[in-house]
């Protein structure tokens, strides 16, 4: 319980610290890297936000989008047959991977400045686990 208390907190925190950068940086990397190139490589996940995720608390679902924004990515997954998007610090996801992440609170028809795309439901997330390709 106090795990998932942390998690709700941190994920409170990026929200915050998401909604209070005025300055859009315009960078954008997109999912799709033309072929023969290589994608270039993200940043380093939160040393301790895979450890904080206790194993099936939460969603889990197999990765069917990654969408790379800045310090973030979005992430859709499919959990169950239900489309769910998830936000979170840069990630190694590929598509196909199957995740976990720790319940919060969704944010409907939310607006990503430098996707220039509306989400009608995303969640925040302190952190994911990488489950592999399953």
């Amino acid at each position: 319980m106090k795990k998932l208390v942390v998690a709700a907190l941190a994920a409170l925190a990026l929200v915050i610290v998401i909604g209070a950068c005025k300055k859009d940086s315009g960078a954008l990397v997109t999912p799709a890297t033309p072929q023969g190139q290589a994608a270039p490589a993200p940043a380093a996940p939160h040393p301790s936000a895979a450890a904080d995720i206790p194993a099936g608390a939460g969603h889990k679902g197999k990765v069917l989008e990654a969408l790379v924004a800045g310090e973030y990515v979005y992430i859709q997954i499919d959990e169950g047959g239900k489309k769910v998007w998830v936000a979170t610090m840069q990630a190694k996801v590929a598509k196909g991977d199957e995740i976990e992440f720790a319940d919060s609170e969704p944010f409907t028809n939310y607006q990503s400045k430098i996707l220039n795309r509306s989400f009608d439901s995303v969640i925040f997330a302190a952190g994911i686990r990488n489950n592999g390709k399953k």
